[in-house]
């Protein structure tokens, strides 16, 4: 793939900001201000050239920064400045980075490196994104997805402030140039306190991250679902610029993208298929996880491999200090987890399982319902999660983690025909289809030096899908009834080994640089099919089995972020990767670029650029079985998927209670595919090619989102405002049209209330615009049909009273794809939940709530129906299905 204008100019860029950093530092001394000082301390003194210049000091508790000072100065030099302050004084200056150090040389201090790790006190899990800073020039580093942290001061003795939301602030003194582990409290329970999220509270206005949210375990736990299960993806769907498909599609939809679009990571590992019960719930047990952290914005280099989001989640390590289990019943499962240490403070392990349980209650009882004369059906649907983590700390430098997560969904209906008269028979038919996900990670932490930190991972993950039919057919008169064996068998997998190292390094305070390389190696079976067939006369016997594709992919990234002076800062990066498929190599070399301007300290505007490359397609149909839909890889006939994304946007911090934040998007998408006209699913007999189209995608919009981070109550308000659109050369006969998810209006409102030291209220509304969906704008009868002498008939929208359509004999016309806008979709969802205590200081929670609680009949979908007036039979009615009308929800939770 050749340089685009895009690219050219992107790289240019990036040189520029490198090259403009290093002319910076040099003329920090050069830069000239006009101020003045009547017995001033000189610490003070500094502290007001900074306000006035912008320039950054970096100093320790010099007693000689006591002494006082009376001078004015006009259009003159920092250095110049610096050097009246400094005479007949031991300190002296020097530029690092983009900071001016001032030290004594008497004392020949020198710089030291504050490195470590910050842990929950109580269970020794990782607290991802705190903040640590030290107390008077408020210099700092914020932990990453393991805990860890590092940054530079000059030698001195310092007091550092520690601070997560959720926690109790901590304070310690530093004096050596050591390792430190803080363990931070978690606060007590008050009518105030209420964590939604576990980000600092101006790190969204300072950082030059964009659409960037982290989501706590507390807040999707707090969020009502559906049968009071707490689901992560459903969380994630209320804010801003995502949207979900319509009640029981799986997926979520960002920015115009699809479902395939999204990298969904669990402990670093790609997910393949994210959803049970046909896209009902995730597959994310909520006792399982740590953090989620959703990126729809300008992409950091460090990811690749999807267009439109990253979704990364982190896996509980488990409790270090004591054992610890949980008990979770609720409507639809049961959940159980325990964690513990192996050897107190150095290892640990967490186990935890979900199960539904509905089968075993309903499949006895609809079985007794079903089973009439001659006979009998038994139909029953279950799903199963197991999650586990080992981590072993070797040492301060070094750390072991083994991942594993396994879950299946398992759906089967069987059915059994039998008579005695005249002659016996008996048919057995049975339907079996499950899908479900593998992943097996090992992880090492390697702090090579204070400020050089790395993680090697190695990892399997695989998705699978199947579905098979068997009928066997038993006769005492094989005349008259002949015996027969029929098997089907369908299935397709992905089975992914990955190897790949990730290196941190912390340059200085305002500068840090990530950096890495990996392997993966695909094995594709996207439609394997066997068919057996006995009878008396024949027998057949077919498998598929030489449509299996394998494929190697090999990436490298660079990402630099850094400040200029303490108003710009840039992340800037280079994600680089090739594919190698039947013969064929493609390549990619995506910039990445993002950046954030301070208007004053509570506001900042911000944008960015971001180019990505996905060398994987998910191909979908029209049917609710997301779990059917094929995983298939780019060929040497079918391209990558290509994206570009343009954001400007604004963060505000308000009120110290509030944050506002605002962003614009423009996205297109290329080398999107879809089933040609008239395919529905993969033909085995016919290429890969020549079952799809290529076509390209189009979106763009606004997206705000207000948030209450203190006081009693807490939440947000999201609205998106966008338009998506697709394009096929062979679909719509060449013309646009709006992509069946293009949501106009997207409202999302989430609201936790303490009501009191034991009740929590939390509810949830939600609006969007109708999705999109054909219908046909004219029928026509064929010739030959007998029925009444109609030939040309209007169609009438599913909003007015009765359509002509799919009768027998009757050709129906579309003029163009999703041309028609379901109603809107809103829905109040409303929870309490009990907290207690037992005697034997067992923790308790009891969540009662409400879905859809003004019962409003969201349509899934429509079915065509007769007209049950017999007046006419050409009439067909549609008749709107509601999967979730107004239910119940029920959770009970110990934890001793």
């Amino acid at each position: 793939m050749k340089f685009n204008k895009i690219k050219i100019f992107s790289l240019v860029l990036f040189s520029a900001l490198y090259i403009s950093e290093c002319f910076s530092q040099e003329s920090l001394l050069n830069k000239k201000i006009s101020i003045s000082f009547d017995n001033t301390i000189l610490k003070e003194a500094l502290i007001s050239i900074e306000k006035h210049s912008g320039i950054s000091f970096a100093y320790s508790d010099l007693p000689e920064l006591n002494q006082k000072v009376t001078a004015a100065f006009t259009d003159q030099k920092i250095s110049d400045i610096l050097n009246v302050f400094f005479d007949n004084t031991s300190l002296t200056y020097k530029v690092v980075g983009s900071t001016i150090s001032i030290y004594s040389t008497s004392e020949k201090k020198t710089n030291q490196t504050i490195h470590g790790y910050i842990y929950d006190k109580n269970t020794g899990e990782a607290l991802i994104g705190a903040t640590i800073y030290e107390s008077n020039t408020y210099k700092g580093a914020f932990s990453n997805e393991f805990g860890f942290f590092s940054f530079t001061l000059p030698s001195g003795k310092y007091d550092l402030n520690i601070s997560f939301l959720g926690y109790s602030n901590q304070k310690i003194s530093f004096t050596d140039d050591t390792a430190v582990m803080i363990y931070m409290a978690p606060e007590t329970r008050t009518i105030d306190e209420v964590v939604i999220n576990a980000q600092r509270d101006d790190d969204f206005v300072t950082s030059s991250d964009m659409g960037n949210v982290n989501l706590a375990t507390k807040t999707i736990k707090e969020i009502p679902s559906l049968g009071g299960e707490a689901d992560m993806l459903k969380a994630i769907t209320l804010l801003p610029g995502v949207k979900q498909g319509t009640d029981g599609t799986a997926g979520i939809y960002v920015r115009g993208g699809g479902p395939d679009q999204n990298l969904i990571l669990l402990d670093g590992v790609p997910l393949y298929n994210t959803y049970h019960l046909w896209g009902y719930l995730s597959t994310f047990n909520a006792d399982a996880i740590n953090n989620v952290e959703v990126t729809k914005g300008a992409f950091p280099a460090r990811y690749g491999g999807r267009l439109s989001s990253v979704v990364d989640v982190t896996m509980n390590n488990g409790n270090n200090h004591e054992w610890e289990k949980k008990i979770t019943f609720g409507l639809m499962s049961g959940r159980i987890s325990a964690s513990g240490p192996l050897k107190k403070d150095t290892s640990s392990l967490f186990l935890s399982a979900r199960r539904t349980y509905a089968d075993l209650i309903l499949v006895p009882l609809y079985a007794s319902q079903k089973k009439l004369h001659n006979s009998s059906t038994k139909t029953g649907y279950n799903f199963t999660d197991l999650n586990m983590k080992l981590n072993y700390r070797f040492s301060g430098k070094n750390r072991l983690y083994l991942s594993t997560y396994l879950s299946r969904d398992k759906w089967y209906n069987n059915k059994t025909e039998y008579a005695d008269n005249p002659f016996e028979y008996q048919d057995k038919q049975k339907h079996n289809e499950g899908w479900g996900n593998a992943i097996v990670a090992l992880r090492w932490n390697h702090l090579f030096s204070k400020k050089l930190f790395v993680n090697t991972t190695a990892y399997y993950t695989g998705y699978n899908y199947y579905a098979s039919d068997n009928d066997k057919v038993t006769s005492d008169n094989t005349e008259e009834i002949p015996e027969l064996k029929n098997t089907t068998k369908h299935y397709s997998n992905i089975n992914d080994f990955c190897l790949k190292q990730d290196y941190q390094f912390y340059v200085t305070n305002r500068q840090s640089i990530r950096y890495g390389a990996g392997g993966i190696y695909h094995l594709f079976k996207p439609d394997v099919t066997s068919y057996y067939s006995q009878t008396s006369e024949a027998t057949i016997n077919y498998k598929d089995e030489n449509n299996s594709i394998r494929s190697g992919e090999l990436y490298a990234y660079l990402e630099d972020e850094f400040e200029l002076a303490s108003v710009l800062r840039i992340n800037a990066g280079l994600n680089a990767s090739g594919f190698l498929v039947q013969n064929t190599a493609y390549y990619s070399i995506q910039p990445r670029i993002s950046g954030r301007i301070m208007l004053n300290r509570n506001v900042s505007l911000k944008a960015g650029y971001s180019q990505m490359t996905q060398y994987l397609h998910l191909l979908t149909t029209s049917s609710l079985v997301q779990s059917s839909d094929l995983w298939v890889t780019a060929t040497n006939k079918i391209n990558p998927q290509l994206a570009n994304l343009y954001s400007l946007g604004f963060a505000w911090y308000l009120m110290k209670n509030f944050q506002l934040e605002a962003e614009a998007y423009y996205k297109t998408m290329d080398m999107l595919i879809a089933y040609r006209e008239g395919y529905e699913s993969m033909d085995p007999d016919t290429p890969l090619e020549d079952n799809v189209t290529v076509g390209r995608g189009e979106s763009y919009g606004t997206e705000l989102l207000l948030r209450k981070i203190h006081g009693n109550p807490t939440g947000w308000i999201g609205y998106t405002l966008s338009k998506t659109d697709r394009q096929f050369n062979d679909l719509n006969n060449g013309k646009t049209f709006p992509y069946k998810f293009d949501r106009r209006h997207d409202i999302s409102f989430v609201a936790n209330y303490r009501l009191s030291q034991k009740w929590d209220l939390n509810l949830t509304w939600l609006f969007s615009s109708g999705m999109r969906t054909t219908v046909p704008t004219l029928s026509h009868l064929n010739p030959y049909y007998t029925g009444k002498d109609i030939y040309w008939t209007e169609f009438i929208t599913p909003n007015d009273v009765d359509a002509i359509y799919y009768t027998s004999g009757r050709t129906n016309y579309f003029e163009t794809r999703n041309n028609y806008k379901l109603p809107d979709y809103h829905r109040l969802d409303i929870t309490a939940t009990l907290h207690k205590k037992t005697k034997r200081d067992n923790r308790v929670e009891l969540t009662f709530g409400i879905t859809n609680v003004y019962n409003r009949l969201n349509p899934t979908y429509y079915l065509p129906m007769g007209d049950e007036s017999g007046q006419d039979s050409n009439i067909i009615k549609y008749e709107a299905v509601t999967l979730f009308p107004i239910m119940p929800t029920f959770t009970y939770n110990l934890t001793f």
